[in-house]
């Protein structure tokens, strides 16, 4: 009896493994389903709009994004929708797509803003922060800093050859320490990496020398600019020797605005 009822057993156990088999190949091919119908049948793009920009229609952000009716909610990638339309439209910085399930997509666009210019072969290109060419012009554009380097194009983007001067390091701290003091950085020289110059409100010229102590020689020259009332005369100061230790700096007066 024994062995009739461990035979038994065995089928009962056989029975349910293959039961269990079934089971979970079952619920994986109806996930499999689920997923393929969700990339493809379900969740269908029905509407697109664009808002943010100041500079582009909803129209023309929507047509060039790339996004079509009908297309699969899920497949729309953010960054290949921000590569399309900065294809074509280049003063874009930014763009987040809110996916709603309903079928409607909302593009959320941030505009570029002009930081940077360079000057190539008698013509004047804008930049943004990263260097991406947004706008080009005949004459030096102005509310934007000027940037004297040895610059060349690169595709869409300024390929910037600056030897071992940090240009992104300099210009965050000139930014970060001159919009406090009400004292607008109008261009900033580099060609020579060991007279590195800066021009301030158009009428203080800067010589820092080379970039160490960059950041200890601005915040001097700063000072400077309150202790000794700078605010309003035009001239020349040179912080080229200035160390930690030796605080050396001369300002030189000059009655014509500097150039």
């Amino acid at each position: 009896m024994s062995d009739v009822k461990n035979v038994k057993k065995r089928k009962n156990g056989k029975r349910k493994r293959k039961k269990g088999i079934a089971l979970i190949l079952f619920v994986l091919f109806s996930l499999a389903l689920l997923i393929g119908l969700s990339l493809t049948v379900f969740f269908p793009v029905k509407s697109i709009k664009a808002t943010g920009s100041k500079f582009y229609e909803s129209r023309d952000l929507v047509k060039y994004s790339g996004i079509e009716i009908g297309e699969n909610l899920l497949r729309i990638n953010e960054n290949e929708v921000l590569a399309n339309i900065r294809r074509s439209l280049p003063f874009v910085d930014e763009v987040s797509v809110e996916k709603n399930l309903d079928g409607n997509i909302i593009l959320k666009v941030t505009d570029a803003k002009e930081v940077f210019s360079y000057s190539i072969d008698e013509k004047f290109y804008s930049t943004d922060k990263n260097d991406r060419v947004l706008k080009v012009y005949d004459e030096m554009p102005e509310n934007m800093l000027h940037i004297v380097c040895d610059a060349k194009l690169s595709e869409d983007k300024l390929s910037v050859e600056l030897n071992d001067v940090k240009k992104e390091e300099i210009i965050e701290m000139i930014s970060a320490k001159a919009e406090g003091f009400s004292l607008k950085a109008n261009e900033l020289d580099i060609t020579n990496s060991y007279e590195i110059t800066m021009l301030f409100d158009n009428r203080l010229k800067v010589n820092f020398g080379d970039v160490s102590y960059f950041e200890e020689k601005l915040s001097h020259f700063l000072k400077m600019c309150e202790n000794e009332n700078l605010y309003e005369v035009s001239g020349t100061v040179n912080l080229s020797q200035y160390t930690p230790e030796n605080h050396a700096a001369f300002f030189v007066k000059d009655k014509n605005n500097v150039k």
